[in-house]
């Protein structure tokens, strides 16, 4: 009987041993997970402050008449032009890098 109950005491140490393991390794990891989620989330903070300035000289016009031109190279040379007649009178602006219009192109439509 006293053979029998060295191991079930053997046991037991060995699967609180075991038990010990599994807490420190998942304890290792819940600390990984964090701080890889700390970093994506400056990652992704740092990444949208960059888009905001980025979006801060952003212009929208409305009802500006839409190109008759053929081309849309021609539309957007138009475009242009009729954004620097808009902008001119208002001060200095530098010239747009990017320019497109929003919704549908129709014909006769601002």
């Amino acid at each position: 009987m006293d053979e029998h109950f060295i191991q079930i005491d053997n046991r037991v140490t060995a699967v609180e041993n075991d038990i010990k393991l599994l807490k420190n390794e998942i304890a290792h990891v819940r600390n990984m997970g964090e701080a890889s989620t700390n970093s994506n989330c400056v990652d992704d903070m740092l990444e949208e402050i960059e888009e905001r300035k980025e979006r801060a000289c952003n212009v929208l016009l409305f009802n500006i008449p839409e190109s008759l031109a053929s081309t849309s190279n021609d539309k957007i040379n138009n475009d242009l032009k009729v954004i620097e007649d808009i902008l001119t009178p208002l001060g200095t602006f530098p010239k747009p890098k990017k320019i497109f219009r929003l919704g549908i192109s129709k014909s006769k439509k601002n």
